[in-house]
């Protein structure tokens, strides 16, 4: 591929733009005004707000109460510290003439960006997860103008990463069923989704097992949308302070989750399926066929497999057969990944064994999962070159020796 000299200069215009953000300096504003003069792609900084402001007003409608939860992080691993979070209370809002990206749950109403708040100060840098934003700090936020479509009336739903299996299922197809639970008069709305969604068979699978009987309009993340009568809804994922407490807050990816509106969650889709969590004594190990992150895959299922455990695909099962097979199994194994978003489907006291490289001790998102949904989980990190997934070398690869899976195995038995 041939060097592009506008390309290079542009991806090295945008990061000096983002420190320079992140410092507030002082000459930015006059800068963005001279250089939006000649771009065709302006960008701009607004002001940025807690969704906490507008719960103050009768545009929100209230659906689970704010609630204390403990997190007992000492039973996923003994490096871990418990903590409560006060996890805000959900519902939804409606607005009119909310502009939204389908690429980031994010929206602007009355001049002013709006983010879901999070249970720990300082949070808001999470919120920057989308292709039109460049960076958010806690009251301001900076972004790309782009072209602009209207819609009459629209249910939004979008969210980052919505092409991932976890964020999917949990943080964007959750938000519907809690309008759909709050009995709303949904006629003549259309739900907006990101086109990113519409070919994915399994994602949309899982939407269209609610029930929705609702007109999907998909939204090209390449736009804004002004929607003039619509609902927007919380998600029952929250920003996840350190459980290590070596830092306030992880960045970007919102990871703690508010246990009794996914409790109903789970129940919708077991009661629309006909689905019943049994007891069945089935052992699982969540293999891989594309893996991005190899390792001795062979070899460490032939240890469980020693320990009466199965291997399954989940990419090989259609939706339904994935939520089936989490409600009816007992034990579960394997390494980080999305598969990892169907405990949620789990019954309670099933026991079970994630893996995850060392940089993620303070972020075990699937062993939030299973503490809010009475999972028995717990997780070990195994030592990588790389401080993040980015970062991590070799593609990923790694190796876990015997004595690790004994050890694990051993612990997991042992609970």
């Amino acid at each position: 591929m041939p060097f592009n000299m506008l390309d290079f200069l542009g991806k090295w215009e945008v990061k000096v733009i983002r420190r320079l953000f992140l410092k507030d300096a002082p000459f930015l504003s006059n800068y963005l005004k001279f250089r939006n003069i000649f771009s065709s792609k302006k960008i701009v900084i607004s002001p940025l707000q807690s969704v906490q402001n507008l719960k103050l007003t009768d545009v929100f409608h209230e659906r689970y109460k704010e609630v204390v939860f403990k997190f007992n992080f000492k039973s996923v691993h003994s490096s871990l510290k418990d903590v409560a979070i006060s996890m805000p209370a959900i519902g939804y809002y409606k607005l009119e003439h909310a502009m939204v990206n389908c690429s980031s749950h994010l929206f602007y109403y009355q001049n002013s960006w709006y983010h879901q708040e999070v249970p720990a100060p300082d949070c808001a840098r999470w919120a920057s997860a989308g292709k039109h934003l460049l960076e958010s700090a806690t009251t301001r936020i900076i972004s790309y103008e782009l072209d602009t479509e209207f819609i009459e009336k629209g249910i939004f739903i979008g969210g980052q990463f919505s092409k991932n299996w976890y964020h999917w299922v949990i943080e964007t197809v959750s938000r519907i069923a809690v309008l759909k639970e709050a009995k709303v008069d949904l006629a003549g709305y259309y739900l907006c989704l990101p086109s990113i969604n519409e070919n994915l068979k399994n994602h949309m699978d899982l939407l269209n097992f609610l029930d929705l009987d609702l007109e999907i309009k998909y939204l090209d993340s390449n736009k804004y949308y002004i929607i003039k009568n619509a609902y927007l809804i919380d998600a029952p994922i929250f920003g996840l302070p350190d459980s290590k407490m070596k830092k306030v807050c992880y960045s970007q990816l919102p990871y703690f989750t508010s246990p009794d509106a996914l409790k109903d969650y789970r129940q919708l889709f077991l009661k629309k399926m006909g689905i019943r969590q049994i007891e069945t004594g089935r052992r699982i190990f969540l293999g891989r066929k594309i893996q991005k992150r190899l390792y001795n895959q062979d070899e460490v299922f032939n240890f469980f497999e020693r320990n009466g455990f199965e291997i399954v695909y989940c990419e090989d099962l259609s939706a339904k057969q994935q939520i089936e097979l989490f409600g009816q199994v007992d034990m579960i194994v394997g390494p980080t990944g999305a598969s990892w978003t169907n405990i949620l489907f789990s019954k309670a006291g099933c026991k079970a064994f994630c893996w995850a490289p060392e940089f993620q001790d303070p972020f075990p998102i699937f062993g939030i999962l299973g503490l809010g949904l009475g999972v028995d989980i717990r997780y070990d990190f195994f030592k990588v070159d790389g401080d993040d997934w980015r970062s991590w070398k070799s593609n990923g690869s790694y190796h876990l020796s015997e004595e690790f899976l004994e050890r694990n195995f051993k612990q997991l038995m042992e609970k």
